[in-house]
């Protein structure tokens, strides 16, 4: 009995120290970023995520070994976790099925481990008096935590892609598009269309790439809608390029720097306008397109899609990091 609890003290004391030191490594990195978003080239970089989230995992460890121990006294916080863990799945499943309408392969995704989640939650002392359901229940346990440590990481990237200074002046850039129902512009696209307007009052002598083609359920393409908008809130025709013939982010990308080059406006810098969880990916995409400098002008999404859009992003970068890696 005393030789486990050394050893238990041990990996609390392992735990511990590395905790703190991926935590100062999270700190240290993270300042550097700040530094370089203020005066240097906008840089998204893979290792504060990854710090943050080691980091993470290892304060994990130590509240696991306290939670085991408080466990074998009392059912109570074993309890207390799985009604938080219930209310928590309970929460995105409500935020994903109340935006029904526009649910994506990544909310159906989010909504099954949920439901999962809250079976598992709910039968957890019955599983756990068959030997067999008891190791099926533990491998979803180890399955939930590395999502969740996923999505921490990607999520962090997403916060980080946000992230840099101002656009320099003449910076040309991209307004990439969303759905467009008939002739008007979805909320999500509305909020692009009105982040763009701003920032091109703020830079008048650059021009801007409406990127989009025209989808089902579209009447005109997503790059019309974006400039009729535009024109709308006071920016002139002659600013505004199109793109009508791309039908996803890497298509806007490519086409939009193509016509910026075939304008004579070629630039190995360029403003990115569109959603904040989306803003990461983008600029992924821009630097595999040879864009060196990327700049970030975020819109806020709308509350009527930003669940289900945040949690399709979830699977969509993912995929985008591992296109950059082959």
């Amino acid at each position: 009995m005393h030789s486990d609890e050394k050893k238990n003290s041990y990996k609390d004391s392992i735990c511990l120290i590395a905790t703190a030191v991926f935590t100062a490594l999270s700190i240290i990195w993270f300042l550097k970023l700040r530094q370089n978003w203020s005066v240097g080239i906008p840089k998204m970089d893979l290792l504060l995520p990854v710090w943050i989230t080691l980091a993470a995992a290892f304060l994990l460890a130590l509240f696991w070994q306290a939670l085991a121990k408080a466990a074998a006294a009392s059912p109570v916080p074993g309890r207390c976790l799985r009604a938080a863990l219930l209310l928590f799945f309970c929460w995105i499943l409500f935020s994903a099925l109340k935006q029904y309408s526009i649910m994506n392969i990544g909310s159906y995704l989010f909504c099954g481990l949920a439901a999962l989640g809250v079976l598992g939650c709910l039968l957890w002392e019955p599983l756990k008096r068959s030997s067999a359901l008891r190791k099926v229940a533990k491998g979803m346990a180890w399955l939930y935590l590395l999502c969740a440590f996923g999505c921490l990481f990607f999520g962090l990237n997403m916060y980080l892609g946000t992230q840099g200074p101002a656009a320099p002046a003449r910076t040309p850039a991209l307004i990439l598009g969303s759905q467009v129902n008939g002739e008007t512009p979805s909320a999500d696209l509305q909020a692009r269309i009105d982040t763009a307007a701003v920032w091109m009052k703020q830079n008048p002598q650059s021009r801007v790439v409406a990127c989009g083609g025209k989808g089902a359920g579209e009447t005109i393409s997503e790059a019309a809608c974006i400039q009729r908008g535009l024109i709308k809130k006071g920016i002139t025709s002659s600013r505004i390029l199109l793109d009508d013939a791309s039908s996803n982010t890497k298509e806007n990308i490519s086409n939009a720097i193509k016509i910026l080059s075939n304008s004579g406006r070629k630039s190995q810098a360029l403003a990115v306008i569109t959603d904040g969880y989306h803003t990461c990916r983008a600029r992924l995409l821009a630097k595999k397109a040879g864009i060196a400098e990327s700049y970030p002008v975020p819109s806020v999404t709308p509350e009527s899609c930003r669940a289900v859009s945040i949690m399709r992003e979830f699977l969509a970068l993912p995929a985008q990091y591992l296109t950059n890696l082959i």
